[in-house]
């Protein structure tokens, strides 16, 4: 899944986080990361450089709070695109 995310987006790092991030650090889980990205990444695309974040409550309510603004922004555009009206009654 790394990377096809990867590969859509065409970005050259990705960061992953959350519970059970420090897997990642084992040597056999990490090859085995290694593996998986390499088998499905584009050949004609750059080497996946994978960063690990802290999975504290800080950055959980940090993405939380960008997904909601995110969603937010979505809902006005599309709002703004209707005239500002709410036609979902018509």
């Amino acid at each position: 899944m790394i990377a096809a995310v990867a590969n859509l987006t065409m970005v050259g790092t990705v960061v992953l986080s959350g519970e059970g991030i420090g897997l990642v650090d084992v040597p056999v889980a990490a090859s085995e990361l290694r593996a998986g990205i390499a088998a499905d990444r584009d050949p004609d695309a750059s080497e996946v450089r994978v960063l690990t974040g802290d999975a504290d409550f800080g950055a959980w309510s940090r993405g939380a709070a960008a997904v909601a603004v995110q969603a937010r922004i979505v809902t006005l555009g599309v709002s703004s695109l209707r005239g500002g009206v709410d036609r979902r009654g018509s």
